[in-house]
């Protein structure tokens, strides 16, 4: 993550957001958000300022945030691991299986999480034009952790040890990174793009065509051999495949390593 601007406010309210982002919109020339994807908590002057300003931009609910929000009401393990696998379903079908599970658990816990469109919270339906696959905003809760005390100081000061601990952190990952990159692949790509070899070792190549072919998965969302089996068309030269991972993260799915080995 690469921090690149804050604003210092006296509380968080539609004004102030709408001050922030109307002058980070002006630098960074973003328009009306197009190709664009912002992730935030569910603060409503914040959806209702984004709105006014990105009315193009994909606007994502953190799904830490709204999970937080789910369990006052819904506790229990089974409930949490089929909340998160309706955030992190790749597609619709596995989207409605998922939330049909829930449903059955607790009708009331399947009603409160489709409160909110899942447009906005489910992987299922990212658009693929945004390569990007995040649900959460952990890498900037990490971040607010570290300033924490900063914040604390006389404005000058606050805004002197911000500036020098995100210059100094950006300088210490990006020595971090580079150490372990694998030619032109970061070590986090890399260790997906090397689970996907590994997970391709239980998919099977039904039918090759030409830019393309269809493959049986026989894992399931959980990266476990099941009794079941999916199918799945994949399209090297568009770079797509009815899985989705491949679409909405940029990433070849294990579907699409097939073609390549």
């Amino acid at each position: 993550m690469y921090p690149i601007a804050w604003g210092i406010v006296e509380v968080e309210k539609e004004e102030s957001w709408s001050w922030f982002l109307k002058e980070l919109k002006y630098d960074l020339q973003i328009g009306d958000g197009d190709s664009y994807a912002i992730i935030s908590d569910q603060q409503k002057g914040l959806i209702n300022v984004v709105a006014d300003l990105f009315p193009n931009a994909k606007h994502r609910h953190c799904a830490r945030h709204r999970y937080a929000n789910f369990r006052k009401k819904h506790k229990g393990k089974d409930l949490q691991a089929l909340f998160w696998r309706c955030v992190k379903a790749l597609n619709e079908a596995e989207f409605n299986a998922a939330l049909a599970e829930l449903g059955k658990l607790k009708h009331a816990a399947r009603d409160d999480i489709m409160n909110i469109d899942p447009k906005h919270w489910s992987r299922a339906f990212f658009k693929a034009e945004i390569k990007s696959s995040m649900v959460d905003n952990n890498m900037c809760e990490v971040l607010n952790a570290l300033l924490v005390d900063a914040r604390h100081k006389a404005i000058i000061f606050m805004n002197q040890e911000m500036r020098a601990m995100c210059a100094g952190r950006t300088v210490a990952r990006r020595e971090f990174g580079s150490a372990k990159f694998v030619g032109e692949f970061g070590p986090k790509i890399w260790t997906k793009i090397v689970q996907n070899m590994e997970g391709n070792k239980k998919c099977k190549v039904l039918w090759p065509g030409e830019g393309g072919y269809e493959v049986e998965d026989y894992l399931n969302s959980k990266n476990k051999v099941d009794s079941g089996r999916n199918t799945y068309i994949v399209h090297l030269e568009d770079r797509k495949c009815t899985c989705r991972y491949w679409d909405i993260s940029g990433i070849s799915c294990r579907h699409a390593m097939l073609g390549y080995i």
